[in-house]
């Protein structure tokens, strides 16, 4: 018996060629928005500075106005370029995850204090809550974790209107080695209509347009976070309802600082 498989040799070829362009092509795309966002940064920065520096001089009230507008404007532009810029390490697999001390207790205080303001402004009680028996010094990449929870609380104030924001730490299971937490952030909100909870995590995806035109976005934060919690081996879980509120939740284990031991005393504190 004889079967001539030339065509379904060279259709093969023709798929492999196309798969390691596709790729190359991909890896060439990344490679040139991680080089060009930043790029952009670096005059971002400098904008940021001087517009810092030319809204704490003597300005008359419409100056001082332009001033503001320009920092918020640039601030905006800022956070995109940064948000390109994570996606595109982690697609490149170049992003690597950080193991060091830190404070747990302070990283979640002085992430309340900076959407402290922006809460008041709108009115709304952000509160912060933790668990008793919590270790405050932990072992991990705080600056994943804070890059999170910053993306989670700055999108429950941007859809919150009135009401409440609640961070919350949870301790699911403690050892002298490691820490298992569960954090939630819960808000009182617009909510997300049970069709949409799944495509909310893909990239510049939003809950819809008529929230897209009002509240403005890339839809780029929930599909970073998402990703630093794979790198950690952990899941970004949502539960929503229309109209009453969204909360976000995600556990991740932590090795335990041995020279520092000291635990945390439940706490709740709110900012009105």
């Amino acid at each position: 018996t004889i079967l001539d498989v030339s065509d379904r040799w060279n259709y093969e070829n023709e798929i492999l060629d196309a798969k390691r362009k596709a790729e190359a092509d991909s890896k060439a795309k990344a490679d040139f928005l991680a080089t060009i966002s930043h790029e952009i940064r670096t005059p971002l920065h400098a904008i940021l500075g001087i517009g810092n520096l030319l809204h704490n001089t003597p300005l008359n009230e419409n100056q001082k106005e332009y001033a503001r507008l320009l920092l918020s404007s640039s601030e905006h532009l800022l956070s995109l370029v940064n948000n390109l810029l994570d996606l595109s390490k982690i697609e490149a697999k170049r992003l690597e995850l950080e193991c060091s001390s830190f404070n747990l207790l302070e990283l979640l205080t002085i992430l309340k204090q900076t959407y402290a303001v922006r809460a008041k402004e709108k009115g709304i009680e952000l509160c912060l809550k933790l668990d008793k028996g919590i270790p405050e010094n932990i072992i991990g990449d705080p600056t994943k974790l804070n890059q999170i929870l910053t993306n989670l609380v700055g999108n429950a104030i941007k859809f919150t209107k009135v009401g409440t924001i609640t961070i919350s730490i949870f301790l699911i299971k403690n050892s002298k080695k490691e820490v298992h937490l569960q954090f939630e952030v819960a808000d009182t909100g617009i909510g997300i209509p049970a069709e949409k909870l799944e495509t909310i995590f893909q990239e510049f995806s939003q809950a819809s347009k008529d929230v897209s035109l009002e509240y403005g976005g890339t839809g780029l934060g929930l599909t970073i976070s998402k990703k630093l919690l794979e790198l950690q081996d952990s899941q970004l879980s949502v539960t929503s309802e229309l109209n009453k509120g969204s909360k976000f939740s995600f556990a991740i284990k932590y090795a335990v600082d041995k020279k520092k031991v000291k635990k945390v005393e439940k706490i709740v504190t709110t900012v009105e």
